[in-house]
C-alpha cells in the first residue's frame, strides 16, 4: 500500500510540474487540458489523441485532444 501512495504522490507532483511548465510558456490551462494531462500521466502507455478522446468522452470535444497535446 505504501508504494501505491508513493506512486500517487509522484503523479500529483508530475501533474503540478506540467501545469507549472505550461503556465511559464503562456499556455492557457483549461479543464480539458487538465483532463488530458491527468490521463497521460495515469496512462502506462503512449496514448494517441483518439485513445484520449475515447477515454474522456463526453467530457471533451473531438478536436480538443490534439490541440491540448500541442
Amino acid at each position: 500500500m505504501k508504494e501505491h501512495k508513493h506512486h500517487m504522490d509522484q503523479n500529483k507532483e508530475y501533474y503540478q510540474d506540467v501545469l507549472k511548465h505550461l503556465r511559464k510558456k503562456g499556455v492557457r490551462i483549461t479543464e480539458t487540458r487538465k483532463a488530458v494531462i491527468d490521463f497521460i500521466i495515469q496512462s502506462h502507455d503512449h496514448p494517441s489523441a483518439d485513445m484520449i478522446y475515447q477515454a474522456l468522452l463526453p467530457c471533451i470535444s473531438k478536436y480538443e485532444p490534439g490541440n491540448s497535446l500541442q
